[in-house]
């Protein structure tokens, strides 16, 4: 690996209790379609202030969803394994990238992962949440220029 970017992620495991809840929603999106479970989720998806247009971006891509993909990812997401031991390992430059309002991410698993990576750096995105490049794309779109073009 050369370079790195972690983008509203985490190295650690989902909860028991984040488990069942995932399991939980993939249940009900085969159960009652991708609706109803991107109705629970979605507005957790972006910034409580974000603009209307980026939160009418973010329920269009959704639509798209279908609720077996729905719930191929939840279940994956409820299966990762611990990547924590593994990062101080890590050599490539490395940039953490948060939304400062991310609701389903906690920005403390994200400085956990830049204190974790050796020389990795830690980005806040200012009001924004899980989806900080559909938020603030000029912005990430900088970050990422920048650290992919550092030597």
């Amino acid at each position: 690996m050369t370079k790195a970017v972690l983008l509203a992620t985490k190295a650690s495991p989902d909860t028991e209790e984040a488990r069942k809840n995932r399991e939980r929603q993939a249940a009900l999106a085969l159960d009652k379609g991708a609706q109803a479970v991107i109705a629970e989720f979605a507005p957790k998806l972006v910034a409580p202030n974000a603009p209307p247009a980026v939160r009418r971006r973010v329920e269009e891509l959704a639509s798209r969803a279908t609720a077996q993909g729905i719930a191929d990812v939840l279940r994956g997401m409820a299966q990762r394994p611990d990547s924590t031991p593994d990062l101080p390992r890590w050599s490539a430059p490395t940039m953490v990238i948060a939304g400062e309002q991310d609701q389903l991410m906690p920005r403390a698993e994200m400085e956990k992962i830049a204190a974790s990576v050796p020389g990795a750096r830690l980005e806040v995105i200012p009001g924004a949440g899980h989806l900080p490049f559909l938020e603030d794309p000029k912005t990430v779109s900088r970050l990422l220029t920048t650290h992919l073009r550092a030597s």
